[in-house]
């Protein structure tokens, strides 16, 4: 994916690769991508499972806006929220 998505955990999670949106650096996260072993595939994917499991399951995402009604009737902001 390209930088301009904001999805860094991309690349903290190490299940795929973040590239500016050109040609170039799009073309070698492609060769690199297609040259991977069969585990390095399944690494990648074991990964890309992990991060949704942390992040993205709807237990984690209800969780989370439980925790940001209870800041709107009074509790601590929860960490998840970034006001800027």
């Amino acid at each position: 994916i390209s930088r301009q998505c904001n999805f860094p955990e991309v690349e903290q999670y190490r299940c795929g690769w973040v590239t500016e949106a050109e040609a170039g650096p799009v073309g070698i996260a492609l060769s690199e991508s297609l040259s991977l072993s069969e585990d390095g595939r399944r690494e990648l994917s074991k990964n890309a499972l992990n991060l949704i499991a942390r992040r993205y399951a709807w237990s984690v995402i209800g969780g989370q806006m439980a925790g940001v009604y209870d800041w709107l009737r009074g509790a601590p902001k929860p960490s998840n929220v970034d006001i800027q």
